[in-house]
């Protein structure tokens, strides 16, 4: 299915309000100049020498196509953020990071699988294929709290402020190529907004995928667990004796993740009769924690 063709469709049927007031503005009463053909009171000599030459459609269609693209980018995004927080108890439980969070305060590794791997030397006289190649994309962490869908996708983009009157359009012939502006940046705008959409979500997936990598992988044994340990409560003091902390308490990851001796690994590939015995996780109920509590991922080039 191709993406762009569909969203080319989908665009085209939007029409909202916001749209549609954007499309109608035009210069006030008076013009850009006073009915005694001063220049503006602002003496903003800019705009008048624009006025005055063929810059000035020029500065029309920048405005008009800027002022569409930011208010398409923020009108789009607020309603796929409200379509979001529709979903906000299924993606509670589907998206939940809380069974990769161990030790109490610490988010275990994200692990990237890459199969088929090929590679050819610089002079084009040797070739290298791997089968199935691991990398650890993000190492074990100490958190205060797991993430969740939000720290992912909740964004907010401000709606711009009105164009300045004098950019506004005045003439039939600025109209035109106002409305063509509008409807070039609207285009822009919400396409802009969808990608933004598109490499957070992918963003997400990819790190639950890779810590349910990383989960299989230390059930057959080819990946040592990291270890966070926390240090004895303490009484401490702050700076001048002015602040005391009672059970001061330090964590730490004091062992890392490693690959393990190929001795240590189980099979890394199995028939699908096999797979029930890789690491299940109940979404519907959060792997018991003290921290409070799709589309395919995107890889980069290798």
């Amino acid at each position: 299915m191709d993406d762009a063709v569909d969203l080319d469709v989908w665009i085209q049927a939007q029409n909202p309000p916001v749209l549609q007031e954007i499309r109608q503005m035009d210069a006030p009463a008076g013009g850009l100049f006073s009915d005694d053909g001063a220049a503006p009171a602002k003496g903003d000599d800019q705009v008048t020498a624009l006025a005055n030459g063929g810059m000035r459609l020029r500065a029309v269609r920048e405005e008009a196509f800027s002022y569409a693209a930011q208010t398409a980018l923020a009108w789009r995004y607020e309603k796929l953020l409200a379509f979001t927080k529709s979903q906000e108890g299924t993606l509670d439980r589907i998206a939940s990071f809380n069974p990769f969070v161990v030790d109490d305060y610490m988010l275990l590794p994200s692990v990237t699988e890459v199969r088929d791997r090929f590679e050819v030397a610089p002079d084009d006289q040797r070739m290298r294929t791997v089968r199935v190649q691991y990398q650890v994309s993000e190492d074990p962490k100490a958190i205060s709290m797991p993430p969740t869908w939000r720290d992912y996708l909740w964004r907010e983009f401000a709606y711009p402020e009105d164009p300045h009157p004098t950019l506004l359009p005045r003439t039939d012939r600025e109209e035109q190529v106002w409305k063509d502006a509008i409807e070039e940046g609207w285009r822009d705008g919400l396409r802009q907004a969808q990608l933004i959409w598109d490499n957070n979500l992918n963003e997400m997936v990819r790190d639950i995928r890779g810590r349910i990598t990383y989960r299989i992988l230390e059930t057959r044994g080819i990946v040592r667990r990291p270890v966070m340990v926390g240090s004895e409560p303490e009484l401490t003091y702050g700076p001048g004796g002015k602040v005391v902390n009672a059970g001061d308490t330090v964590y730490s990851v004091t062992m890392p993740m490693e690959f393990q001796s190929q001795n240590n690994w189980g099979a890394l590939w199995v028939s699908p009769d096999a797979t029930h015995y890789d690491p299940a996780f109940n979404y519907e109920v959060a792997t018991p924690s003290p921290v409070k509590s799709a589309s395919e991922p995107v890889f980069g080039e290798y």
